[in-house]
């Protein structure tokens, strides 16, 4: 989804569960924008039993976060 509307996203944002369970690795990433053509964007999960995913930020948002 992302490769068809990547002339649309201004960045991708990381999104993780956070609970009890959260491992240290993805809490440090929960929060983090990458731009839409980083490599790290690629990977699906982390880790087995990841439950964090890439959330878009579209550049037509009245709000963009600042790419890191």
């Amino acid at each position: 989804m992302f490769d068809a509307n990547k002339q649309d996203i201004h960045a991708l944002m990381r999104s993780e569960v956070l609970d009890d369970v959260v491992c240290d690795m993805c809490l440090s990433l929960d929060g983090r924008t990458f731009r839409p053509d980083d490599q790290f964007t690629q990977i699906e999960q982390i880790h087995n039993n990841c439950r964090g995913i890439f959330v878009a930020a579209m550049k037509d948002d009245e709000q963009l976060p600042e790419v890191s």
